[in-house]
């Protein structure tokens, strides 16, 4: 089966297409949508590290604009022009955004693919914990001041510090994935990443009560993790 995935650049966009390719799915495409929030979005302000991300990955980045009100209409053009049979997405729990997305699927006569749903909150924990267990480390690019201290900016999830980041979580009640859009990630490596992104330098910005991190310049290491040895 033949499949685009959605791909913000986050751990849930690549967890996702993650257990997609473990599963025998061939991802052709990832879709990146700039949609019009009323505040800039952490991954498109960021979307030439988005845009590494696919290329280490190896798979092409198609990129849309997305008007407000507009928004579903010009992905089912999209999802049909590129021809394939299924849509993979990271949802977890959000019910509306799920059926929002097999709605879509449906307009474009695909599949709706979502390796990643639990229907629960409570199991948000488990899935932070799988995700960095695979090999995934992100770095958090934008956080909600109403709800995330501004420190956690710029800081590092993986299997190194996932604990210290869930005792915060439990502490503050806040999702530990941010299902709900409480912080936002990059991923600099993965089991998918055939090189690690090595950010060199970065700012923060802050609007409208949320902070971002601004990745200026970053480079490509070799590691060995390979998409060609998902299957091995």
């Amino acid at each position: 089966m033949i499949s685009a995935a959605m791909f913000s650049g986050g751990k849930e966009s690549v967890y996702a297409a993650y257990k997609a390719l473990r599963n025998n799915l061939k991802v052709k495409y990832f879709i990146h949508g700039h949609f019009e929030f009323p505040r800039p979005s952490a991954h498109s302000l960021n979307i030439e590290f988005v845009r590494k991300e696919a290329e280490v990955i190896g798979i092409p980045l198609v990129e849309v604009k997305l008007r407000k009100g507009f928004e579903f209409k010009s992905l089912r053009e999209l999802l049909v022009n590129l021809n394939v049979d299924s849509l993979v997405a990271g949802d977890l729990y959000l019910i509306d955004h799920y059926n929002w997305v097999e709605r879509l699927c449906e307009g474009a006569g695909l599949k709706c693919i979502e390796p990643l749903w639990i229907g629960d909150q409570s199991k948000s924990r488990e899935t932070l914990i799988e995700e960095v267990n695979s090999g995934i480390e992100a770095i958090i690019c934008g956080v909600d001041l109403d709800k995330i201290d501004s420190e956690w900016i710029g800081r590092v999830i993986n299997r190194n510090f996932v604990n210290e980041f869930l005792d915060y979580c439990s502490e503050r009640n806040i999702d530990p994935c941010g299902e709900q859009g409480e912080y936002h990630t990059l991923v600099y490596s993965s089991p998918i990443h055939r090189g690690k992104i090595r950010i060199l330098d970065c700012e923060t910005l802050t609007t409208n009560n949320y902070r971002y991190l601004k990745v200026k310049r970053f480079n490509v290491s070799n590691q060995t993790a390979s998409i060609r040895t998902l299957k091995t």
